[in-house]
Parts: C-alpha cells; sequence; structure tokens
C-alpha cells in the first residue's frame, strides 16, 4: 500500500493534515501538500528514500514559508490595452506617428494592432517581502496561493482596497452592458435601417 502515514503540521498557524505516501518511482511524498505552498518554497515533493528525510526536508521548506510570509500585501495588477488605430495619431494610410494627446501613457498597444480594440484585465495578486526581495502570488478568493508569477512590464499595481476591487468589477461590467447593447443591435432584422434613422444612438 503506497499510504504511509498522516501527520499534521502548522501551516501559517493552521493545522493542516498531510497524508505521506510512497512510490516506486516518486519515492516518499505528500499527496495532498498545497500547490501554494510549493510554489512559494520550490519544495521538492518527492524522490525521498525515507520519511524522516521527507519530514526534515518540508520543515526547512515551512521554515522558508513561514519567512517568506512574514510581510504581506495584497495589490492589484491591471493593464490597459489599445489597437494602434486607437491609440496613436494617423498620419497616412497604414502609418501613425505619436500617441493621440487625450489617451494615458499607461495604455499599451494589443499584439493585433489593427482595428478599433480596447480592453482590460486585472488581478489581486499577493506581495510577500519577508526575504530578499518582493514575490508576487496569483490568489484564490479566499486568499490562499495558487502560484508565483512575475511582473509584466506592461501592467501597473496599486494597493488593494475592497472599494478598488469593485471600481474594476464595475468597470468589466459597463464593458459586458457595451457589449451586449452592440450586440443586441446587430441582431435586429431592421439594423440597417436604424443606422439611417437614429444613428448611434440606436444602440443606447
Amino acid at each position: 500500500m503506497p499510504k504511509i502515514g498522516i501527520t499534521i503540521e502548522k501551516i501559517s498557524e493552521q493545522p493542516v493534515e498531510l497524508i505521506i505516501w510512497y512510490t516506486r518511482n516518486i519515492g516518499f511524498f505528500y499527496k495532498n501538500l498545497s500547490a501554494g505552498f510549493i510554489s512559494v518554497t520550490h519544495f521538492p515533493n518527492g524522490g525521498y528514500e525515507s520519511e524522516a528525510s521527507l519530514v526534515s526536508a518540508f520543515r526547512k521548506a515551512l521554515n522558508v514559508y513561514h519567512e517568506q510570509m512574514k510581510q504581506t500585501k495584497k495589490v492589484i495588477q491591471y493593464s490597459l490595452e489599445g489597437s494602434i488605430e486607437m491609440i496613436m495619431n494617423k498620419v497616412s494610410e497604414g502609418h501613425y506617428s505619436g500617441r493621440k494627446h487625450s489617451v494615458s501613457s499607461k495604455f499599451s498597444t494589443t499584439t493585433d494592432g489593427s482595428g478599433y480594440v480596447f480592453g482590460f484585465n486585472y488581478a489581486i495578486l499577493l506581495e510577500t517581502s519577508g526575504t530578499d526581495k518582493k514575490r508576487y502570488y496569483i490568489i484564490k478568493e479566499d486568499g490562499s496561493v495558487i502560484r508565483e508569477i512575475q511582473l509584466s512590464h506592461n501592467a501597473h499595481y496599486i494597493d488593494y482596497t475592497p472599494e478598488r476591487e469593485q471600481f474594476f468589477k464595475d468597470m468589466a461590467d459597463n464593458l459586458q452592458r457595451l457589449i451586449n447593447g452592440v450586440s443586441s443591435f446587430f441582431d435586429q432584422p431592421d439594423m440597417a435601417k436604424l443606422m439611417d434613422v437614429r444613428g448611434f444612438k440606436a444602440i443606447e
């Protein structure tokens, strides 16, 4: 039987039941150790020749984890993107120069820069600074770590508050409403006639 035993460990002051397993191919390992813990500590969960060596390596990783998590805070990562047509000044057909005066420098151009494209993205991250450098992790709604990420040069960062998170949620909802309105308009059988009679107001 591959299951060897169960041990109770404290991770962030919470008791966690860890199941120790063994297989010939993997050696000793924890069957249910969270991916977040492994991401933070880079703990090699497998390849141990004995239960004792597994537990010893885990305890060292646990110290690293608690040290890393001593100083944490939530931040909001966001990015704004637009096509060249939306962001830059058109000087001639197929040629653009300089950013439009009313467009923020926080906008980056999309990979496919053609047409009229706008979008944004945001994520709630956990910033840790308990060791030699700051690290950033994608987290679940309950705050548990999913995985570490590298900072994006096109993204921007602000400290987290519930109100700021709600701002981005509302921004997404309003963009969805715009898409729904445009979809409803173009699905109408008389949409061409409505363009002639009401113009853009037909979408509102």
